[in-house]
């Protein structure tokens, strides 16, 4: 919070909180800008047409038709896909290479998987992925999920779409009897504390740069409230796994923001949310990325990737 003491922040995350009437209200209140973070009961409608600077986090396609003062900030999903198949390869020779997604109905798993995918054929080794009908109820998904592991060949590599599905399968592979690093090496993506800490044995993952995507919103919607012209085009940002977070960096200017992030529902479903929004406000307290863009957490060992 010291960093950005002189903002006056509104967290909105409950069903509703950017519908018509909010917006019209932080048009109204003086609201200096928007931060969009998490999919939710939101009005894109009113919110194409508001006056008031928006900063989008990840990809947004029903703001599309917004062209004045937007800023995208996405991150590299291709990029970590790349990254944990190069960390992988790196780490010895196994007789396969699989790949785990939790969310078939997302665009960012889907990037990290090929990406993955086309790294491993790329250095002539094998490579399989893990496939499960859309709307599988959890029980039927672990199940299956662990009889998949079982049925890989040993040695088995095995990236997931994100540490929680990594936790997964490292559970799955504790019920099936599977050894754990020895027969199944499991790599996440998003280096969140919480499952580093309490998988056995301790989860490694790709770190996306969370902290970095944190200070460039924060950053990108800063120049957008400040420029004396509006911005008549939408600006796209792309954090890679490799950009490291300066703690250094400020962003003294006083705004007044509404915030759109569910914090209980980030803290479940997408870790990643945590870290970032920790790094802006202070409201978690949350490790600061590495240069290292793959996390061992293993005996504090952490695995540069070039």
């Amino acid at each position: 919070m010291d960093e950005h003491a002189n903002w006056d922040i509104r967290i909105a995350h409950e069903p509703g909180d950017l519908l018509a009437r909010q917006i019209d209200e932080a048009e109204r209140d003086g609201y200096s800008g928007i931060i969009l973070a998490t999919p939710g009961d939101i009005d894109f409608k009113r919110l194409n047409s508001s006056s008031i600077p928006l900063a989008c986090c990840g990809g947004w396609p029903e703001l599309n038709q917004r062209r004045k003062n937007i800023v995208h900030v996405n991150f590299d999903c291709e990029a970590h896909g790349t990254t944990g198949a190069k960390h992988l390869l790196a780490r010895g020779r196994y007789a396969v290479y699989a790949f785990v997604r939790s969310r078939f109905d997302m665009e960012w798993s889907a990037k990290r998987q090929n990406a993955f995918v086309q790294a491993i054929r790329a250095a002539g080794c094998n490579t399989t992925c893990y496939d499960l009908p859309p709307g599988t109820v959890q029980e039927k998904d672990l199940a299956e999920l662990r009889d998949w592991l079982l049925a890989l060949p040993k040695p088995a590599a095995v990236m997931a779409d994100c540490d929680r599905r990594a936790a997964q399968v490292i559970a799955a592979c504790r019920d099936g009897g599977i050894d754990v690093p020895r027969n199944v090496a499991v790599l996440g993506v998003d280096d969140d504390a919480f499952y580093a800490l309490h998988t056995r044995p301790p989860l490694s993952s790709v770190q996306p740069g969370h902290a970095e995507g944190g200070y460039r919103i924060a950053a990108e919607l800063d120049r957008l409230i400040k420029s004396r012209r509006p911005f008549l085009r939408p600006k796209q940002v792309v954090i890679l796994p490799k950009e490291w977070w300066n703690a250094n960096r400020r962003v003294p200017s006083a705004h007044r923001l509404l915030l759109y992030a569910e914090p209980s529902h980030s803290s479940r479903y997408m870790p990643w949310r945590t870290s970032r929004w920790a790094t802006l406000y202070g409201i978690w307290d949350v490790r600061v990325a590495s240069r290292n863009c793959v996390s061992g957490n293993h005996k504090n060992r952490r695995y540069p990737v070039s």
